[in-house]
């Protein structure tokens, strides 16, 4: 389910970007697009626990999907004309990621344990990032054949049958726990408080709203970058592909090298990398530049995110 997730979001990030900057050529629209994206999710995942306490966590992940597939149904359907919708596109992608994360995150802490979730964060983003590896790349291509925007149709009937084949994996999952299913309570008031009073809690909320920040940055801009610099969406896909193939070999190594006793070494050695390359791009802003930035950014992030994440499960 998450590999099919990954697959199409992979896609997502990248083209619905450059779709609304070639259908609209307004930058502005772009960035309000990505703040809706990244502002909304908050909003829809606490909406999203109110519907997973009500109707199960399960049933809420599945709303998620068919709201994304909603989305990408609207764009085939309107085309060129979608992009004076962005406002709609951002909240409806915000609110289906929303309800996708609220129900992963507590598969995720189900299906693991502190001893063992970075060996399978490991063998997850492996897989995930060897099944994405192709999709940005050959959408890429894709679109270069295209003068048009029937390439985008195309491209988003592909994100909709891998929004489908999420859907129909996800129903064939080990349920969760009654302590889940069960429960009717959102504990919104019991967690706020603790958030606010303890340290530890404290210190994780920050650390995740820090890389927040930084993977909502990195997740448009340097793509975005290279299309205005060169408005070629086949270089767009290669950027891609190459920061694919470090994704793999990094999860890959993840996997084998970080223990719970390693996460904070690994966040703070793959910070430094990932800051002196970004360094580079006050000297000399080019394609190259930016490729290289993007490809470290892509090897050094698992060991950015996935150590937050994880400390984030082991304290809760």
């Amino acid at each position: 389910m998450n590999t099919c997730f990954l697959a199409f979001t992979s896609i997502v990030g990248i083209f619905v970007n450059t779709f609304l900057l070639k259908a609209s050529g307004n930058t502005q629209h772009v960035m309000i697009y990505n703040a809706i994206v990244g502002g909304a999710q908050p909003l829809f995942m606490v909406i999203a626990v109110l519907a997973a306490r009500k109707l199960k966590p399960r049933n809420s992940q599945r709303i998620g999907f068919l709201i994304y597939a909603v989305c990408f149904i609207f764009i085939m359907l309107r085309g060129e004309a979608a992009a004076e919708s962005y406002i709609l596109i951002g909240a409806l992608l915000s609110c289906g990621a929303g309800f996708y994360y609220v129900t992963y995150s507590l598969q995720l802490v189900e299906y693991t344990d502190d001893s063992n979730r970075d060996s399978a964060s490991g063998v997850t983003n492996t897989v995930s990032a060897i099944i994405s590896l192709t999709f940005p790349m050959l959408s890429g291509i894709l679109l270069s054949f295209f003068n048009n925007f029937t390439g985008y149709r195309i491209l988003f009937g592909i994100v909709l049958a891998l929004v489908l084949a999420a859907l129909w994996a996800s129903m064939h999952l080990a349920p969760l726990t009654n302590a889940y299913d069960g429960d009717t309570h959102t504990h919104f008031r019991d967690v706020i408080p603790q958030l606010l009073k303890s340290k530890p809690e404290r210190s994780v909320m920050y650390m995740m709203i820090f890389n927040g920040i930084r993977t909502g940055t990195m997740t448009f801009l340097v793509n975005v970058l290279i299309y205005q610099i060169i408005s070629s969406e086949l270089l767009v896909g290669v950027n891609s592909f190459v920061g694919s193939i470090l994704t793999i070999i990094s999860a890959g190594a993840y996997g084998l090298i970080i223990t719970v006793h390693r996460r904070q070494k690994s966040i703070f050695a793959a910070s430094t990398c990932v800051i002196f390359c970004a360094v580079m791009l006050y000297f000399k802003m080019s394609p190259l530049t930016l490729i290289i930035f993007s490809a470290v950014n892509s090897g050094a992030n698992i060991f950015i995110s996935e150590p937050q994440t994880n400390l984030y499960f082991s304290l809760i």
